[in-house]
């Protein structure tokens, strides 16, 4: 008898205790092989983290290796778009105007730094290098 059928069998002819105690099983299991993969790409990816080639090894193992498919429709303002040069230009307008919407949005924002930062006040912030960055950035690392 293959699985499918024992779990139909357990499922519909057994006792519910028995269906419930194959759920708590399979749900604990489950749990641990989600936790004890985690836990290994976690450890893997800190092992090799100054080894590229077998980070991403580890890294292309947990993401997604199909394409997935491309969007035939897109809603906006409650109209239906298929064209595909239409749905190009609603997600250009959409990301375009992003920030101005959001900025439009925080009404408290002007008020609120007015309160924090003196009006008449300058600020000056020296031109950084690449180098001291990566130096800032690198402090205390170990480079091998």
């Amino acid at each position: 008898m293959g699985k499918t059928r024992r779990i139909k069998a357990i499922k519909h002819r057994e006792s519910a205790e028995l269906w419930e105690e194959y759920r708590r099983i399979r749900n604990h299991v489950l749990a641990l092989v989600k936790s004890a993969k985690r836990e290994f790409y976690q450890n893997s990816i800190q092992e090799n983290f100054y080894k590229p080639k077998k980070l991403w090894q580890h890294l292309k193992q947990l993401l997604p290796n199909s394409i997935s498919a491309a969007t035939t429709f897109l809603i906006d303002s409650g109209r239906s778009i298929v064209d595909p040069g239409e749905m190009s230009n609603s997600f250009n307008a959409f990301f375009a105007n992003i920030g101005k919407n959001l900025a439009s949005a925080i009404d408290c924002i002007y008020p609120c730094l007015a309160r924090q930062v003196p009006y008449n006040v300058n600020y000056f912030i020296p031109p950084v290098s690449c180098d001291f960055v990566l130096k800032e950035l690198f402090k205390g690392v170990e480079v091998r």
